[in-house]
């Protein structure tokens, strides 16, 4: 299996880009609202396309407070019992996407007045990394 490699870099919302050391760390960072609306492209530093999915995972109601959410639910108030977990993955399948993320990279770094002309891929993530 093909593994991630680091850093991560996530295009938010047509406008930002961070990067993180670890799949775990980006994933940390994102709201899963806002993963669940599309504001987030995910690529390792090789331009892997990531694939960047929300999980609900039941939480554990204390069994004192059952008493409380079974009248909330009575009274029709909803009480989310449910958490939302962030993964970052690399899919078997994955695209390769250098260009898209190249094109990205040097837009966004244009724009913070570094010089991108004729750099590579790798050349433009060391530029992000180290501004």
């Amino acid at each position: 299996m093909k593994e991630i490699i680091t850093p991560i870099i996530v295009k938010i919302d047509n406008s930002d880009i961070e990067y993180f050391d670890s799949p775990e760390k980006a994933a940390a960072s994102m709201e899963p609202a806002d993963v669940e609306d599309g504001l987030f492209e995910a690529y390792d530093a090789e331009g892997k396309l990531l694939s960047i999915k929300v999980t609900y995972k039941k939480l554990e109601t204390p069994f004192l407070f059952r008493p409380i959410f079974f009248m909330l639910d009575i009274l029709g108030l909803s009480y989310n019992e449910k958490i939302g977990v962030v993964s970052i993955t690399l899919e078997p399948d994955s695209q390769d996407k250098k260009n898209k993320l190249k094109e990205v990279l040097v837009k966004y770094l244009k724009n913070q007045g570094a010089n991108t002309e004729s750099k590579s891929l790798p050349e433009l993530v060391r530029i992000l990394c180290n501004k």
